[in-house]
């Protein structure tokens, strides 16, 4: 893997899968990525390997965290992480905790629920609220996220591919919902729609506020 990342623009380490060798070498890509990358603590509370894992990362400053509520206050040691990639704390809960995480490690953290919150290491706190009551019903949207902040990072700066990839995500669910009838047609219409929405639609439909 690090071999590769030296051909990447871009790097997401997602801890949702480890294996023996993925253990090995998740630090090791991550020093080596002299490039923007994101964390994705996936199911960081319920098992204290991948806590440690988390922890371990956090020490080669990734440039955006990315993560739901549970996993936010898990990183902060003030929740139990939920039992899987699932949010069960509110993410009103994990504001206090994610601005410190930014100040703390220097990145960005995007905490993604019915309303998003993006928090930089200044203290400037972005709200976002676009999306669609049936995210939270496809597996694998919030790694989705992580993929597109990830892309997003590879050419802009941090706070504004945070912002970008949730907007990306959540405007097209919302246009992805308004032609669906349940989760399995909407995963559909979302992946086509990530492909076919356009740039200028994203920042006309984005709502979004500074505080």
């Amino acid at each position: 893997a690090p071999t590769l990342v030296g051909l990447a623009d871009g790097l997401l380490i997602n801890l949702g899968t480890l294996s023996t060798d993925g253990l090995a070498g998740m630090p090791a890509t991550a020093a080596a990525a002299n490039i923007p990358w994101v964390l994705d603590p996936a199911a960081v509370g319920p098992t204290t390997t991948r806590k440690e894992l988390a922890f371990a990362l956090l020490e080669y400053q990734p440039s955006i965290i990315r993560a739901n509520a549970s996993e936010i206050l898990a990183l902060a040691n003030s929740g139990a992480g939920g039992r899987g990639p699932d949010a069960n704390d509110e993410v009103d809960q994990a504001l206090i905790a994610g601005k410190e995480l930014a100040s703390k490690t220097g990145a960005v953290v995007s905490i993604s629920g019915a309303i998003d919150h993006i928090f930089a290491p200044d203290g400037r706190h972005i709200v976002l609220s676009n999306g669609s009551p049936l995210l939270p019903r496809v597996v694998g949207t919030g790694c989705l996220l992580g993929a597109l902040s990830a892309a997003a990072a590879a050419v802009t700066d941090p706070i504004s591919a945070a912002i970008t990839a949730i907007s990306w995500l959540n405007v097209t669910a919302e246009i992805a919902d308004e032609f669906s009838i349940g989760p399995a047609s909407f995963r559909t219409k979302l992946i086509d729609g990530l492909y076919t929405t356009s740039a200028e639609l994203v920042e006309e439909s984005a709502k979004l506020k500074w505080i």
